[in-house]
């Protein structure tokens, strides 16, 4: 009998690592068809995988397969099913504390995250903090940013900054970014005086249309 139980547990053991590799083989010519552009490809292929992997309960890789959806309707231009699919990501991931899950995923899901945290402070995307938000915008490479502000600032903005700037265009207050960011007021003021220094700006609204012009946020 225990012979026979242990050829089950193999068998099973066997069969969710054949499901396991062909969820990967998936998402693998997913990412390919949405690079060479097949968006429409791609999202039929991925809609398929989101059933499955949310039948699954496989969190982990359903995260993964909204956030790829999601870059895949921004790049077809439909724009705000993009936010909503990746705020059903972001609620998934916000509570395990996914980041590389979206920042690997390059300077695409920078301007995506920009117009998920823009439906937020228009009372959209309610399931995702802005604390978080601002947390995964800050920990992406700075590429974009560092690009477009070449030359125009004095020096380039520090994660922290970042993060600051953030909840600065969602609207906190510097006592609500000193709790969300477990600091004291003082340390937030000296962030955004530096915000300020750095955009050649002297208050909170030309700081942050400076920030957005640069493409910072």
């Amino acid at each position: 009998a225990g012979a026979v139980i242990l050829e089950r547990e193999s068998a099973s053991d066997a069969d969710a690592a054949s499901e396991a590799s062909q969820v990967m083989n998936r998402l693998t010519s997913a990412r390919l068809l949405h690079a060479r552009g097949r968006h429409g490809d791609a999202l039929s292929l991925l809609e398929t995988l989101r059933g499955a992997t949310d039948a699954a309960g496989r969190t982990d890789k359903l995260i993964e397969v909204l956030a790829l959806q999601a870059l895949a309707l921004w790049a077809a231009n439909r724009k705000e099913r993009a936010v909503g699919t990746l705020t059903r990501a972001l609620a998934l991931a916000e509570p395990e504390g996914y980041v590389r899950t979206f920042v690997d995923e390059g300077a695409a899901m920078g301007d995506l995250l920009s117009a998920t945290l823009g439906a937020r402070q228009r009372g959209g995307a309610s399931r995702v903090s802005t604390e978080y938000l601002a947390k995964l915008l800050a920990a992406l490479p700075n590429e974009k940013a560092t690009a477009r502000a070449d030359g125009r600032l004095p020096e380039p903005l520090s994660g922290r900054e970042t993060e600051v700037l953030a909840l600065m265009a969602a609207g906190e207050s510097n006592a609500e970014i000193a709790g969300r960011l477990f600091v004291s007021t003082t340390t937030v003021k000296t962030h955004v005086n530096n915000l300020y220094r750095k955009l050649g700006t002297s208050s909170r609204t030309r700081a942050v249309a400076r920030a957005r012009d640069l493409g910072l946020i």
